[in-house]
């Protein structure tokens, strides 16, 4: 009896892996998000902040620690779920920046611009991101990771435009 409860568990565990990794062939390798949002604060504020790497492991709740890299332009942010390689590909102070990242099964862009509204800026966030590894863009796509990654930046950013 026992040893059929147990054949059963791997068998829905099996089936549950299976169609979690075919779930994963099915989507696209590359997809993008973007959020808009206006912020009280100005361009150079929000751009100041949002370039500085060195810094952010002060004011982003999911970095714990950034290692700079001699050139200046690379770093590696420290995260709960692993390390991401991050080199600036472009700076147009205040207007906007430009990243390439690459974590552990993902890599890809992140461009930031910054429009000066009314009293506060237009932050306009971008990310194009490839998940080569089927389980891992299942996984991104059913637990929203990029989604909420970016929504938890934008709320860690506006908090520190707030604090200054």
């Amino acid at each position: 009896m026992i040893v059929k409860v147990i054949l059963g568990i791997l068998l829905v565990l099996i089936v549950l892996v299976a169609a979690i990794y075919f779930y994963g062939t099915s989507l696209p390798h590359e997809k993008s998000h973007s959020r808009v949002v206006l912020i009280n604060a100005a361009p150079e504020t929000l751009y100041d902040i949002a370039i500085n790497a060195e810094a952010q492991s002060s004011w982003r709740k999911d970095v714990s620690k950034i290692t700079m890299r001699p050139d200046q332009k690379s770093w590696i942010e420290h995260t709960n779920q692993g390390d991401i390689f991050f080199t600036i590909l472009e700076e147009n102070r205040p207007n906007s920046f430009s990243l390439e990242f690459k974590g552990q099964g993902f890599e890809g862009t992140w461009k930031g611009e910054f429009v000066a509204s009314g009293n506060g800026t237009e932050v306009s966030l971008v990310e194009n991101i490839s998940i080569q590894n089927p389980f891992f863009r299942s996984l991104s796509n059913l637990m929203k990771f990029t989604e909420k990654f970016m929504d938890r930046y934008i709320h860690d950013l506006e908090i520190e435009a707030e604090r200054r």
